[in-house]
């Protein structure tokens, strides 16, 4: 099992996404359970990808347009979670 450490992006855009949204609050909460106990779970879709912001890191399927975006930290032991937004559009996570 994993660690979840979040970055203050991370925090405060998961806030205002999640603020007036219920339902989308309950399917992030899972997908990161789902995150902490195995990131490579096939239903994550979790896949490797090259962002301007970050380089290296992995992106993890949440609903059909958000992902979070994530990097492993201390020799894979902690998932550092990035950011979190939509897969395409102006508040993309892939910029």
């Amino acid at each position: 099992m994993h660690k979840l450490k979040e970055t203050a992006q991370f925090i405060r855009k998961y806030k205002k996404l999640i603020s007036k949204d219920e339902t989308l609050k309950n399917r992030v909460l899972k997908t990161l359970e789902a995150l902490r106990n195995n990131p490579w779970y096939k239903g994550l879709k979790t896949h490797k990808i090259y962002s301007k912001n970050y380089e290296k890191v992995y992106s993890t399927f949440v609903t059909s347009d958000m992902r979070i975006v994530w990097a492993l930290y201390n020799n894979e032991l902690i998932i550092l979670l990035l950011d979190i937004g939509g897969h395409s559009g102006k508040d993309s996570v892939y910029k």
